[in-house]
């Protein structure tokens, strides 16, 4: 009964984090974000490196615990699976500071004092970074070299801001005539 009230507990949390009013951030200014978090609450979190990114990107794992952090359950929360979900890597930094900043409240010290929770805020760091260059692009994967347009050239072709207005709102099309034409895109 007292994992059912705990998990019951962690999803109230989680849900409310969705509602917060969190800015998106770069992989860069959310992990440095979080690593003052982490820093101002270090007697019961810390940050564990699981891994790098094709672009070197840490991937990390917050760990927020009281006690014997070894010998317990854990929940595990993962965010940004999909390579273009801004907002649960949003959620999860709430989360992360909801759980931190309120955990001498009794329902939350009970829950660490109990379980390990360990959340993951940003699975594909590489694709979201596309929506914070100046050119904005959305990428569907990490940054592995591969030939998207198939012409036998991997990563030859960049994306080209035609206006200067640091959108892709305008390419070029072949004319049947022959020539390249600009186009609006819609």
């Amino acid at each position: 009964m007292n994992i059912i009230r705990s998990a019951i507990v962690l999803l109230i949390l989680i849900t409310l984090s969705l509602s917060a009013q969190s800015k998106y951030l770069s992989h860069n200014d959310q992990y440095s974000t979080i690593k003052g978090l982490v820093n101002d609450h270090s007697s019961i979190s810390r940050i564990i490196e699981i891994g790098k990114t094709t672009s070197d990107k840490e991937l990390y794992v917050v760990e927020i615990a009281k006690g014997d952090v070894q010998n317990k359950p854990g929940f595990l929360v993962i965010a940004g699976v999909e390579p273009d979900d801004l907002a649960g890597t949003a959620a999860a930094q709430d989360f992360i500071e909801m759980i931190l900043n309120n955990a001498e409240v009794d329902s939350i010290k009970s829950l660490i004092e109990n379980y390990s929770l360990y959340v993951l805020p940003r699975l594909s760091p590489d694709a979201l970074d596309g929506y914070f260059e100046n050119v904005k692009s959305e990428y569907l994967g990490n940054h592995q070299s591969y030939d998207l347009d198939r012409d036998g050239f991997n990563d030859e072709d960049g994306f080209n801001d035609l206006n200067n207005d640091n959108l892709i709102s305008m390419m070029r099309i072949e004319d049947p005539e022959g020539e390249w034409i600009e186009e609006i895109i819609n």
